[in-house]
């Protein structure tokens, strides 16, 4: 590490942030070439040789990360500044983390898309019928407020379809009996059926957390649910899961298959959905579909 005594005084300074600690240590090792052959700390560097340091660090990895190495860099020019290194933080001039999609190449696009294979795999080896439902639902078009709100009420085993604000969604039959297994569970193990067993609170929602106390939020917390869908992730190796990248996959798979059918999109996607928003994404797929 260059400069190692100054750049360990940054990482104490975020210990407490696991995820920013981790991020700054890869960069460091990173930036030590361009250190090494410059002669001067990454502090100094001018901003097209701190773009470089994040084009070499961010190859092959998805936006989260990029927004997190983005983040780390920020706070080391802070800290950097106040400790009398730097008079003003370079990468405030420059608008970053406005403007990270430049930094992805169709290699890291096509790699950050989870394929049917990968949901398939995902789905059959949960543990937790609600685990394996959360993804279903989301991958099958539910948004995430609606998957945070649906009762129980609202889902028509027997006709298959679930009853939302704003459509009315199909269940194909594997979600039908992945959905009927979730009603009726009544325990949760947690690390994917290796830990410790809970009693599922029943609120008349869906999705249940654990029964603790007599308090117990019948629609479960928006932060407590990505927390819970990242751990899921973690149990099966796929590292910062969250709602975004199921439902984007989802929507790529569903387009690559069926075509640009918009209003067939809308109907399982919902009527937010924009067709410039995925747009950027899809195009990698369609160009190596046809070899270009």
């Amino acid at each position: 590490m260059y400069n190692e005594e100054f750049k360990r005084g940054f990482l104490w300074s975020i210990k407490g942030k696991k995820e920013l600690y981790k991020t700054a240590e890869k960069i460091f090792e990173v930036a030590k070439e361009y250190e090494m052959v410059l002669g001067k700390d990454l502090y100094q560097f001018e901003p097209d040789e701190i773009e470089r340091v994040i084009k070499s660090y961010v190859h092959g990895v998805g936006i989260t990360a990029i927004k997190m190495a983005i983040s780390a860099l920020l706070q080391y020019f802070d800290y950097a500044k106040k400790n009398k290194k730097v008079n003003i933080n370079p990468m405030i001039k420059y608008d970053y983390l406005g403007d990270y999609k430049h930094y992805l190449d169709e290699t890291t696009i096509i790699a950050n898309i989870i394929t049917e294979e990968e949901y398939r795999y995902i789905i059959n080896n949960l543990y937790n019928p609600i685990d394996a439902c959360i993804i279903a639902l989301i991958w099958e078009g539910l948004e995430f407020e609606e998957l945070r709100n649906l009762k129980i009420s609202d889902i028509d085993l027997e006709k298959g379809i679930i009853n939302l604000p704003d459509r009315i969604l199909h269940m194909p039959d594997y979600l039908r009996e992945l959905v009927s297994d979730a009603i009726e569970e009544d325990f949760y193990v947690r690390e994917n059926g290796n830990g410790k067993k809970y009693r599922l609170a029943y609120t008349g929602y869906l999705v249940r957390m654990e029964l603790r106390g007599n308090n117990v939020e019948p629609v479960v917390n928006p932060n407590v649910l990505s927390f819970k869908i990242r751990r899921i992730g973690e149990s099966l190796g796929y590292e910062n899961l969250n709602y975004q990248w199921i439902r984007k996959s989802s929507i790529i798979n569903f387009v690559l298959k069926n075509g640009e059918d918009w209003e067939k999109i809308k109907d399982k996607y919902g009527y937010n959905i924009k067709p410039e928003d995925i747009r950027y994404f899809i195009s990698p797929y369609l160009k190596m579909l046809k070899g270009e």
